[in-house]
């Protein structure tokens, strides 16, 4: 028999077919305000609104579709100041002042950046939305430290851990008994005391998130409900929600102290994260996770920025 009998190329690593079908898509519009350099000011502000899709596959058996993307957060606000103090000699306010005052109240110059911008665009997925519509989603997603019991459906009581979630523990708990399947007659966990917080099921009053399917077959043996097969089959693909504002301000104060001819010498202080802004990296999961913030924000170039308050002072000779 030849060697391609059977199995075309049959020396080769490689036998598929690759094919550029990615695409994607991006919507952006950018306002911007300048204030030129003047009396010692100058301001630039931006607003920007921005939209990115990207495609996605899921089988040969349908035709790639074009979903929007959580990489970019749809509205985002920055600001750059600059500040030469007009007081000092020889500049507009207090020109012929004496040279031990020009020495405290002279010579300023402050910076400040900023920027407020929509938290992480957070996508529920494929999931259904119980007591709850997503509106409701959306107040309730914010920062929660578990410093307080919970008492759950079946009367147990949780135990605080101190930790930081994203929507309030109900909601945690009984999506994390939704999503928790074993092979019983209810299709739950079957409590035994120890694992109240994953048996059961989730208290059908209460809010939570659950499976897309809903297929169930009745003791006659009569199928009901959607199977979910693809993410969409049985409801919105997509959902999303935005975590808090992401803020950062840092603010500079330089005093500069002139000697000779051309000489100087500068104290600079750098607040970084001026207002100490605790902004935390969400990772909520849409099928029933714990939903633990377990990270604060991080610079992820440089990674020098432990989500506090920095200050540093600076020291400077010019000559």
């Amino acid at each position: 028999m030849p060697l391609n009998f059977w199995v075309m190329n049959p020396d080769t690593g490689f036998d598929g077919v690759e094919t550029a079908a990615g695409y994607t898509k991006y919507d952006s519009v950018q306002a911007i305000v300048t204030r030129r350099l003047s009396h010692g000011l100058q301001v630039t502000a931006n607003y920007a609104y921005q939209v990115q899709y990207t495609s996605s596959f899921l089988t040969f058996w349908r035709e790639r579709e074009l979903i929007r993307s959580t990489a970019a957060p749809p509205n985002a606000f920055k600001v750059l100041v600059n500040y030469d103090v007009p007081v000092g000699k020889g500049k507009r306010f207090g020109a012929n002042m004496p040279t031990w005052l020009d020495a405290v109240a002279g010579n300023w110059q402050l910076n400040l950046t900023g920027r407020v911008e929509n938290g992480r665009l957070v996508d529920l997925g494929d999931v259904r939305l119980v007591n709850m519509s997503l509106a409701d989603v959306q107040n309730a997603f914010h920062y929660y430290r578990n410093t307080t019991p919970v008492t759950l459906s079946d009367g147990t009581v949780t135990v605080p851990d101190g930790r930081w979630y994203d929507l309030p523990l109900d909601i945690v708990i009984n999506s994390t008994k939704a999503f928790t399947i074993a092979a019983t007659p209810t299709g739950h966990p079957a409590c035994t005391g120890t694992n109240a917080t994953t048996c059961g099921g989730a208290d059908p009053n209460s809010r939570h998130f659950e499976p897309a399917s809903t297929r169930s077959v009745d003791a006659s043996g009569n199928v009901t409900g959607c199977s979910a097969i693809f993410p969409g089959d049985c409801g919105p693909r997509q959902q999303f929600v935005t975590a808090p504002l992401y803020t950062r301000f840092e603010l500079s104060a330089k005093k500069r102290y002139p000697f000779a001819r051309h000489g100087s010498f500068d104290i600079e202080l750098d607040a970084l994260n001026l207002f100490n802004a605790v902004d935390f990296n969400s990772n909520p999961s849409s099928t029933g996770g714990s939903n633990v913030i377990t990270s604060a924000y991080q610079d992820i170039s440089n990674t020098f920025d432990p989500g506090g308050r920095l200050l540093q002072l600076v020291f400077r000779v010019n000559w």
